[in-house]
């Protein structure tokens, strides 16, 4: 169980995401802001939970709803707006927008508007960390719309033979973009595939921030006895 501060703490920042979002939100609508947006409003739980079970040297990968994944690992405010608003005190110097940036000095691998395209970064940085022998557990974060893509199938199948330090998030929104996922796959639960790669998959209430905390830190856990 959760004590209070740490619930208190994660609630706080699930309201921060949230209002970070609309504000996005706003300045979208008001033309202030160039390029498209993509709302994490709704998902705060799930960066909140992952993150706050990860260690501060562990790695994330977002995708084109990134935002609410930087402000979980603790990005700067200040400098995420600006890169949002494509200013060059951004973390891309303004040249990446709100979908093209990244900052290692938090771990943040970085995110992008291809579909399923930092799925392999994720995977690599994994591989990376293990060979180094330096013990980061790396989060892929993508969105439901990414699991039929090939490079995520690859990714996923040589994470299972390399037994690497990563967890896999999808963050299943059921939609995607504008197809219904019983449209899209012949399964239930997408966590379904995990044990055709050789891994654990498993299927959590996303809206339940102690869930997501729970599952992650025990996921996280398991890089101490990976082989």
């Amino acid at each position: 169980m959760l004590d209070t501060a740490k619930r208190k703490a994660m609630l706080r920042q699930m309201v921060q995401v949230r209002a970070f979002e609309e504000k996005l939100d706003e300045l979208y609508q008001k033309k202030a802001m160039y390029g498209s947006t993509h709302s994490y409003r709704g998902q705060e739980a799930i960066a909140v939970g992952v993150c706050a079970a990860l260690a501060p040297k562990d790695l994330i990968a977002s995708y084109h709803r990134g935002t609410g994944h930087l402000v979980a690992k603790g990005a700067d405010l200040y400098t995420l707006l600006c890169e949002c608003m494509g200013r060059e005190d951004g973390y891309s110097k303004g040249r990446g927008g709100k979908m093209h940036m990244g900052d290692m000095g938090f771990g943040f691998i970085g995110n992008t508007g291809t579909v399923g395209g930092t799925v392999p970064t994720a995977t690599g940085a994994a591989l990376a960390a293990k060979t180094r022998g330096s013990n980061e557990v790396v989060v892929s974060f993508f969105g439901d719309g990414a699991a039929n893509q090939g490079v995520v199938h690859e990714s996923m199948n040589l994470a299972g033979v390399w037994k690497l330090p990563v967890i896999y998030v999808c963050e299943n929104n059921q939609y995607a973009m504008t197809v219904s996922l019983k449209k899209s796959i012949a399964i239930e639960h997408l966590s379904e595939r995990g044990p055709a790669y050789g891994f654990e998959g498993k299927t959590i209430d996303g809206n339940d921030v102690e869930a997501v905390y729970d599952a992650t830190q025990a996921a996280a856990a398991r890089r101490f006895s990976s082989a």
